[in-house]
């Protein structure tokens, strides 16, 4: 992807140049220590730079290619990567995932009677491959409702040790729904399910699958699910903030540096499950692709009529807003959500200047892409502190930019 001023794309540099402002303010703030930023319009880079510190503690700067984990950005890769098995006629979005998991066939509901007490219900219907990528499946995290300490009780021996792929996803299927499958949308684990079923049918690893069909037909040179001996140095450091403190180190129980026995489709929620790491100019030739409809450089990934399907929204109304924690929801007002991504149904609901069709998602260590297909745009930043927070000015910096 070529660089290119920003004028010859309908771009202005000097409204462009408000993202370096917006980002050392989320440095002063304790947003991110340092992170890098890109946008591009019709096929071309117009913005890439990047902003403060990759290791605190030996003042090194973030570097145009650090590498960062990107958490559940690795969510959108995952959902792409069954969408091409879809193609292939695997499946339909109405399959039950106890055709690839037998497990799932009679799985139990958590079903509230108090508000301390509960008990199981059988399900109503089975999970399908479609609510696994619009989170439907009652596959919740643990983190995010109050009903589900009980499921969290239940989980805690099971996932003491390290697993598998496979192994994990046998342990979720002894594990209760958080509620009825297509009942709620619901954030969780439905993706990892997704990247076990494509192991199943491709008959091969999670990792290796998405090298060959995915990351090197689009020159992804640096995303996988650990970070190579000699690229170690490109890895940021993990940070959060507190006022008292600064940026403390994080200690992560996931070890990037070396190859994980789980690759977790989802983004490594669990200390033992190990997401993608990328860098910026990787991300953006996967969301170039998107854009492309399926395309980049001549290699095609999915159809036309497939990237458009994923790109609509699935849910109904009764579905939406999206909330994920009744006591902080976070800013999904005014988006619906597709296979993999949310999508903006309206501007002006959601409170932000934008598209309506846009789509994207984010990194629970501070990353965030989103594609604008009408205005043929790109945008997404990079950094490395958890607890994720999304930076909501990135996208209103972009979007002024626009000047044709």
């Amino acid at each position: 992807m070529m660089k290119v001023s920003p004028e010859s794309v309908g771009l202005s540099s000097t409204r462009l140049h408000r993202i370096d402002k917006l980002m050392q303010c989320c440095i002063d703030k304790g947003i991110c220590a340092g992170g890098v930023a890109m946008v591009a319009r019709k096929n071309k880079i117009v913005y890439h730079e990047s902003f403060g510190l990759m290791d605190i503690k030996r003042g090194k700067p973030v570097q145009k290619d650090t590498i960062f984990r990107i958490c559940s950005m690795t969510k959108p890769i995952i959902c792409v990567a069954i969408m091409m098995l879809y193609e292939e006629g695997y499946f339909q979005m109405d399959t039950p995932v106890s055709r690839f998991v037998p497990e799932f066939k009679n799985m139990k509901v958590i079903k509230q009677i108090n508000d301390k007490d509960f008990r199981l219900v059988n399900i109503d219907r089975e999970i399908t491959i479609h609510d696994l990528l619009v989170h439907t499946s009652g596959l919740s995290y643990d983190i995010h409702t109050e009903e589900l300490t009980y499921r969290l009780n239940l989980s805690k021996e099971k996932f003491e040790k390290e697993h598998s792929i496979g192994e994990f996803i046998k342990i979720l299927t002894t594990l209760p729904l958080a509620h009825q499958p297509g009942e709620k949308w619901s954030y969780g684990y439905s993706t990892d399910v997704l990247g076990y079923i494509i192991e199943v049918i491709s008959q091969k690893s999670l990792r290796d699958f998405l090298k060959q069909q995915i990351f090197d037909p689009l020159g992804m040179v640096d995303t996988d699910f650990f970070v190579r001996e000699d690229k170690h140095d490109r890895l940021s450091e993990l940070y959060t903030f507190s006022e008292e403190h600064g940026f403390v180190l994080v200690e992560s129980g996931v070890d990037y540096r070396k190859k994980p026995l789980f690759c977790s489709g989802g983004g490594g929620v669990c200390d033992f499950g190990s997401g993608l790491v990328s860098t910026a100019e990787d991300y953006i030739r996967f969301a170039q692709m998107l854009l492309n409809k399926g395309e980049l450089d001549g290699n095609r990934i999915l159809g036309r009529k497939t990237v458009e399907f994923m790109t609509m929204n699935h849910l109904s109304s009764n579905l939406l807003p999206m909330i994920t924690d009744k006591s902080r929801p976070y800013d999904y007002e005014g988006y619906g959500y597709g296979l993999g991504w949310k999508v903006l149904l309206s501007s002006a609901q959601a409170g932000i200047i934008g598209t309506n069709g846009m789509y994207g998602w984010g990194g629970n260590a501070r990353t965030e892409f989103f594609i604008d297909p009408k205005e043929e745009l790109i945008a997404l930043y990079m950094t490395q502190c958890i607890p994720y927070q999304q930076i909501k000015e990135f996208q209103t910096v972009v979007y002024q930019a626009l000047i044709d």
